[in-house]
């Protein structure tokens, strides 16, 4: 039995300008063209373009309209009906780009996060906030405000 996926993906509204085509009809059939190929590339096979009716909101004080959407719509063959477990170019890419970093042993790591923060901005100094005191007048009961001190100077 054939199983597909389908992907759905709106059909370009204007026509790229190409060098030597002047034809309106012509500029608008090379982008399709171009469209369906870099899908084609990745894997998908084109099936049809579809033309929906879809709901717009409307903006402060209108209601909202219906627009008519093109879409494409492209599928690929799958061997089965269970979930596909494929990674994607883009992330085996930023895998390959940003490689895991080396798990830190517990003496290394950074305590809390004044001293990560230190770490990353060394040549930033952020004003240090005191704790009040317990009995200390405050604006709110619920949340007490914080005191600002000069930065501390190393």
């Amino acid at each position: 039995m054939s199983f597909f996926d389908y992907k759905v993906v709106p059909a370009p509204r204007r026509s790229k300008k190409t060098k030597g085509v002047r034809d309106p009809a012509d500029l608008f059939a090379l982008t399709l063209t171009e469209a369906i190929n870099e899908q084609a590339r990745a894997g998908w096979e084109y099936v049809r373009s579809e033309s929906i009716e879809t709901e717009v909101p409307g903006g402060f004080l209108r209601r909202a309209r219906e627009q008519t959407v093109v879409v494409l719509v492209f599928r690929r063959h799958r061997e089965s009906l269970g979930p596909r477990l494929e990674t994607s170019h883009s992330s085996r890419a930023a895998a390959a780009e940003y490689p895991e970093a080396p798990a830190a042993s517990r003496e290394t790591e950074p305590r809390n996060f004044a001293d990560r923060m230190r770490e990353v901005t060394p040549g930033r100094r952020e004003p240090v906030l005191a704790p009040r005191a317990p009995g200390a007048d405050s604006q709110s009961p619920l949340r007490p405000s914080p005191r600002i001190e000069a930065p501390e100077r190393t």
